[in-house]
């Protein structure tokens, strides 16, 4: 029993990513899926039997003469077999000679079917009697007599006919065939001489497809010029060699497969190329096939190409003739064959000449034999294919063969050119039966032999095939398009595949094409990574390969360039190792390149100390530190300065690595080593001090140049303050602006890190920033919030109102069209989708729901009533009783009621009689339903009062002077409209109030234009004269020097009002006068006894 495994998940996930992961599932479900096809061929080779090619027996054929085995075939049960005789001094070669028949039948005795009869056949037997024919022996003997070279070549037959093909020529391609005919009930009749046609046609065509060739429409020009073909391979002949390329790229000559030719100087036109592509209509071949014959050469090249593996197989047998392989498998051709994928097998041997001359399949539909012969020796090649296992079994090379009924295949070998009387022949048992055998073998009776072997065979060889291309080890995307494609048509095609007799090879075949669709998911990921794996590596190469060049350290004389070079190959290491993390990348080449690395830098640290060994190394190096420090004292900036720390600062990195790498070599001479190690400790003395005095000077005038820098930027930095705040229109902009100042108070920080005092001056000012605009934030959100607040309000009420105005709608077609096309409904739409602008969503999507329910609660409302209600809802249906119903809404009111006010309950009989003494003492009221109209005042009379006295007094923007000009222009009804809408309170109606009030109003004016100052009520005139005729008296001083003011006044107002127009001036100046008037008859109480009356005091006032 086999030890279980760790599962193939587990070990991909601690190891790589989600592609390695189903890569190892989809693996996981291909050998599940490939044991399970396999148990299904056992079970079936059990019901149907074995169809592989068993070699059964052997046995030996004699001849009546030495002759050389032509060929062999089954007539009747026996065997027909066909020599060439060397008679010696016999003159004339008879049909005897040439033509023989043997029995071949089981030995009565034998154990096994390892022993057969093979003695002659009598040629007066019955079996044997179409040897005998007239006719024939004339047409045979006329051949021997007139054809010098005539000789057998071949036999053949068919179900109908029986040829003999004999050479009539020098050359084996000049026949002459002898046929005979094959009658239903088994005789055979001699016909005559002339079956060349027939023979001719019985052979298949050689290539079962058609070449193209190429043409200008397929060039691609560049450096390097190549044919597209279906844009999937590049091919061209150009510059000595012939190139197969898969990429589209004319500027390398590169490619996956090249040769050479014979002219390098040939052009792309120069050589003959043509193609063909093999696979399903309309879909991308799997094959496509090549035949090229390069300029100036005679022999053509056949080369395949398959689109999976991206592979190139070389294989001139092509040109003799190549067949396509059942079910898209592949191609067939002499000496070999190539299958979709890449796989190929060849086989050894000469092949050159073979001819395909016949092409046999199996009854089960597992098997297909090729039958290929060669002319010139007589010699047959027999390939046979298997469907399932996807492969030729060794092809079997004989002089003849001969196939029966129940697929015993006889073939016939000679072991050499040499006459003899005993001819070696093999027994084979094949799955190639007749129809008629296959359908009488018997079968169990089980749900296997009701599908069928030959249905079986198929969707085992496309079972096989899925679990092949789930194994791949370097798999490609159309790999996994491959595996989709055959899982669906395997799905599809296969009713059984689900059945449990079947062992259910469906549930598996569907594991691997889930998990195949899953794996493409990821691998454009994963080509993705493994192109950047290159790159990294050719990266890597090239950055070794100019290290390298530039590290040849023999000769050196100066430190400085040691310095560099170890350095340099240090740092170089590290960008190796690090590489080895990317993802598919070629580790090993990486460690290969380190170790060139490490190698490199064993040499030049051997070679440095050398070097060192000598003395005088550092003192360039030392010599270059002061004359660095030294120049930093002329330098006036600060950025001048910069070039020079790095300079210093990579003295100092090299000679840390050099005291570094000193340390650790193995020095034998321990002197040495001291000297070595001394000299470093003096020069990284003597560095330091440059150092110190470069980096003084630095920050020297870093500090100086960063103070006037840091005031400038400041300023920047507070305009923009102030720019960014004018720019906070809401919250979220307040957030951007304050991230972005923030971002240029921080690049501020940054750039002047190294003076302390600035750094905490830009921390204030960065506090400034943040509550500068958080208030400006706290203001907008406040903001915000309020209008929220209010829009919420509003949409309430509205939505109120639209809730009761749909409850009272009659059918569901008014109320979504009310909900359609409403204008309150689509207001609070808007309220809704501007609460979203604002930030509120929530209460938004709240407003929206509560719409909706409005809505629905209409429409349930208007099922409830077609169910329970008739007569237009204003009776209730229970059954047979009908009741009605009282839809007015209660509201509590005061009517009239028995010559009184009472409060009424709407829609009942309920009033309670209210006894208020205000109520009675405006008992003239009650039945006054307008407060713009009563019994003697009408409606456009109180209309055109009301806007005079407005004109008179400067209200509303009316004035007498706009009167007057409307009712010269004949437009006052224009001027009454808008005034009658505004109060729509008093009941006004278009068209009918307006209109009378317009044509009152015009009476009035010319009434009062005509009656001057006449036109106030004779007690306000009286009490005007009265005023200002008064004698003033001691207390009324102030009134005399306000009299005479408003006189100036009352004047120039006059005058100013004829120029510019009344703007309301003297309104103001006559209510000045009315409170001086009031004041007068408060201290004249006779006034009031007499008549007049405070309340005229306005109206005096204005006269």
């Amino acid at each position: 029993m086999a030890q279980p495994t760790k599962p193939a998940d587990v070990d991909a996930a601690l190891t790589g990513g989600n592609y390695e992961v189903l890569r190892a599932r989809l693996a996981t479900a291909g050998a599940e899926l490939a044991k399970r096809t396999e148990a299904l061929n056992a079970r079936r080779k059990v019901v149907f039997g074995s169809t592989e090619p068993q070699l059964i027996a052997t046995e030996r054929v004699r001849s009546e003469h030495n002759c050389v085995p032509v060929d062999i075939v089954s007539v009747g049960g026996h065997l027909l077999l066909g020599y060439n005789v060397f008679l010696g001094l016999k003159d004339q070669t008879k049909l005897a000679d040439v033509l023989a028949l043997h029995r071949f039948e089981k030995l009565a005795d034998a154990n096994s079917e390892a022993s057969f009869e093979t003695a002659p056949v009598p040629r007066d037997a019955e079996p044997a009697k179409f040897l005998l024919d007239a006719t024939l022996e004339r047409d045979f003997t006329n051949l021997y007599r007139y054809y010098r070279d005539a000789q057998l070549r071949q036999l053949v037959k068919t179900d109908t006919q029986l040829m003999a093909v004999f050479q009539a020529g020098a050359s084996w391609k000049d026949a002459k065939v002898l046929r005979w005919r094959i009658e239903p009930s088994g005789n055979i009749v001699y016909v005559d001489d002339r079956g060349d046609r027939d023979y001719a046609a019985l052979l298949p065509q050689s290539h079962d497809f058609e070449w193209r060739e190429v043409t200008r429409d397929d060039q691609r020009s560049g450096k390097h010029p190549h044919y597209n073909l279906l844009n999937l391979l590049f091919v061209e002949c150009i510059n000595g060699d012939l190139t197969i390329k898969v990429e589209d790229n004319t500027d390398a000559g590169h490619g996956v497969y090249s040769e050479p030719v014979d002219d390098a100087n040939q052009t792309l036109d120069d050589a003959k190329i043509y193609y063909a592509p093999f696979g399903p209509e309309g879909k991308t071949p799997g094959l496509v096939l090549l035949k090229i014959l390069p300029f100036r050469e005679t022999a053509w090249r056949y080369l395949v190409f398959d689109t999976r593996s991206k592979k190139v197989l070389r294989s001139d047998g092509i040109g003799m003739g190549c067949r396509s392989l059942p079910e898209d498998h592949g191609v067939i051709f002499v000496g070999g064959y190539v299958l979709v994928g890449g796989d190929y097998k060849k086989f050894d041997g000469d092949h050159t000449d073979f001819e395909l001359t016949r092409e046999l399949k199996s009854p089960n539909g597992e098997d297909v034999l090729y039958v290929y012969h060669r002319g010139r020796d007589g010699m047959y090649l027999l390939a046979a294919y298997n469907l399932i296992e996807k492969s030729v079994a060794s092809p079997i090379l004989c002089n003849g063969y001969s196939l029966f009924p129940d697929g015993r295949l006889v073939v016939m070998r000679h072991t050499s050119n040499e006459p003899t009387r005993v001819h070696p022949m093999q027994v084979w048992k094949t799955p190639f039966t007749s129809a008629e055998h296959a359908a009488s073998a018997p079968t169990d009776g089980s749900y296997l032999a009701k599908v069928g072997n030959a249905d079986l065979v198929r969707g085992l060889s496309d079972a096989l095939s899925i679990a092949r291309l789930a194994s791949a080890e370097k798999p490609q995307r159309t790999t996994f398009d491959d595996i989709l494609a055959l899982s669906t048509r395997a799905t599809d095609a296969y009713y059984w595949l689900g059945h449990a007799d079947a062992g259910d090879l469906k549930t598996a075949v569907g594991d691997v094409k889930n998990t195949a669709k899953l794996i493409l998911d990821e691998y454009d990921k994963v080509v993705a990574l493994e192109l950047q794996a290159k790159k990294a590596l050719v990266e890597a190469e090239t950055l070794v390969a100019e290290k390298l060049r530039a590290t040849r350290s023999e000769g050196w004389e100066k430190i400085d360039p040691f310095l560099e070079a170890l350095t340099g190959l240090r740092g170089l290491r590290g960008v190796l190792i690090s590489k080895k993390d990317i993802r598919f990348v070629d580790v090993a080449r990486l460690e290969a390149l380190e170790k060139e690395v490490a190698t490199a830098f064993d040499r030049v640290t051997s070679d440095c100390v050398t070097l060192l060994a000598r003395g005088q190394a550092f003192v360039d190096l030392v010599q270059r530190a002061d004359s660095l420090a030294g120049r930093v004292a002329e330098l006036p900036t600060a950025v001048e300065i910069k070039p020079v720390r790095e300079d210093i600062d990579q003295v100092a990195a090299g000679l840390d690595l050099l005291g570094n790498v000193i340390g650790s070599l193995k020095i034998d001479d321990t002197t040495k080593r001291t000297v070595i190690l001394e000299n470093i400790t003096d020069a990284f003395g003597q560095v330091n001090r440059a150092r110190a005095t470069i980096e003084g000077r630095y920050r020297e005038l870093a500090t100086k140049e960063g103070r006037a820098e840091f005031g400038a930027q400041v300023k920047l930095l507070t305009q923009s303050v102030a720019s960014g705040l004018a720019q906070c229109d809401t919250p979220e902009r307040c957030d951007q602006e304050l991230t972005r100042l923030l971002v240029q108070l921080e690049e501020l920080e940054g750039r002047f890190a190294d003076i302390d005092e600035l750094t905490a001056e830009l921390a204030t000012k960065r506090e400034e920033i943040v509550d500068a605009v958080g208030a400006r934030k706290q203001l907008l959100a406040a903001e915000r919030q309020r209008r929220s607040a209010n829009l919420n309000k509003a949409a309430q009420r509205i939505l109120e109102g639209v809730a009761r105005r749909a409850s009272t709608l009659a059918t569901a077609d008014e109320v979504n069209a009310y909900f359609a096309s409403d204008a309150m409904v689509q207001k609070l739409r808007d309220i809704s989708t501007e609460m979203g602008s604002l930030g509120d969503a929530v209460k938004a999507d709240e407003l929206e729901a509560k719409l909706k329910s409005a809505r629905q609660d209409a429409l349930r409302g208007q099922r409830d009533k077609a169910d329970l209600f008739e007569g237009g809802g204003e009776t209730i249906r229970f059954g047979e009783h009908r009741f009605p119903v009282n839809t007015q809404p209660l509201e509590l009111m005061i009517v009239p009621h028995e010559d009184g006010l009472a409060v009424h309950l709407a829609g009942t009989d309920f009033y309670e009689p209210l006894a208020d003494e205000q109520l009675l003492a405006a008992k003239h009221l009650w039945n006054q339903d307008l407060p713009s109209e009563s019994a003697e005042v009408y409606r456009g009379e109180y209309l055109a009062a009301s806007v005079l006295a407005d004109a008179e007094a400067g209200k509303h923007g009316l004035t007498i002077a706009a009167l007057h000009d409307a009712a010269r222009a004949t437009k006052l009804e224009d001027t009454l409209k808008p005034i009658a809408q505004a109060r729509y309170d008093e009941g006004y109606e278009r068209g009918v109030h307006d209109h009378d009030a317009a044509k009152i109003l015009d009476r009035l004016l010319a009434m009062r234009e005509g009656a001057g100052l006449l036109a106030y009520p004779a007690a306000a005139r009286a009490l005007a004269v009265l005023y200002w005729g008064h004698e003033v008296t001691q207390g009324m001083r102030d009134d005399a020097a306000a009299r005479i003011r408003w006189h100036r006044s009352a004047q120039s107002l006059a005058r100013l009002a004829d120029v510019l127009g009344d703007r309301g001036a003297r309104n103001q100046l006559a209510t000045e006068i009315a409170a001086a008037i009031v004041r007068f008859v408060e201290r004249e109480p006779q006034l009031v006894s007499s008549g007049l009356a405070i309340a005229d005091a306005d109206l005096a006032a204005q006269y």
